[in-house]
């Protein structure tokens, strides 16, 4: 259910009223934007290297959108969330 489910499958979508979208709409900086993802999946800030890769990950593909839903859904489907929430 978490890894395919339409729970999160719709959450990670980018259809208007979706978690993602809201997220993703509001002002801020590609840096402001992986902050709220984790706020909103795990409750806390991201460590720095957790900021890098998604840094990388973000330079390394013209689509940001896919960048942040990938995101968004591992955060959704870690043990940390998992386990935590």
């Amino acid at each position: 259910m978490m890894m395919n489910g339409a729970l999160v499958r719709d959450a990670v979508s980018f259809k208007a009223g979706s978690q993602l979208h809201e997220l993703l709409t509001g002002k801020g900086n590609e840096l402001q934007k992986v902050q709220r993802l984790y706020l909103t999946a795990l409750g806390r800030m991201p460590t720095k290297p957790e900021l890098g890769t998604a840094q990388k990950f973000l330079k390394g593909n013209r689509d940001a959108l896919v960048v942040y839903q990938d995101l968004f859904w591992a955060l959704l489907n870690s043990n940390e969330f998992i386990f935590n929430h």
